[in-house]
C-alpha cells in the first residue's frame, strides 16, 4: 500500500436500472447504514465511498447512483 493511502485497491460501482426501483435505497442502505422512507427522485449521478476491511486487505468501494430516466442510459 502506497503511504497516505488508506485502502489497497479501489472499484467503481455503477447502479443502474429503471426509475423509482430503489437503487437510491439501495445505496444509502449499504454505503451510509441508513434508511429513508421516502426519497425524491434522483436528477443527478450522486455517488457514496464505502472502505471495507477484507482480512489484510483494504478495498475502497466508489458507488454511483445513476437518474433512471432514458435521458441517462447512455452513462
Amino acid at each position: 500500500m502506497e503511504e497516505g493511502r488508506e485502502y489497497e485497491y479501489l472499484f467503481k460501482l455503477v447502479i443502474i436500472g429503471d426509475s423509482r426501483v430503489g437503487k437510491s435505497c439501495l445505496l444509502f442502505r449499504f454505503a451510509d447504514d441508513s434508511f429513508r422512507e421516502s426519497y425524491l427522485t434522483t436528477i443527478r449521478v450522486d455517488f457514496r465511498f464505502k472502505t471495507l476491511d477484507l482480512g489484510e486487505t483494504s478495498v475502497k468501494l466508489e458507488i454511483w447512483d445513476t437518474p433512471g430516466q432514458e435521458r441517462f442510459r447512455n452513462i
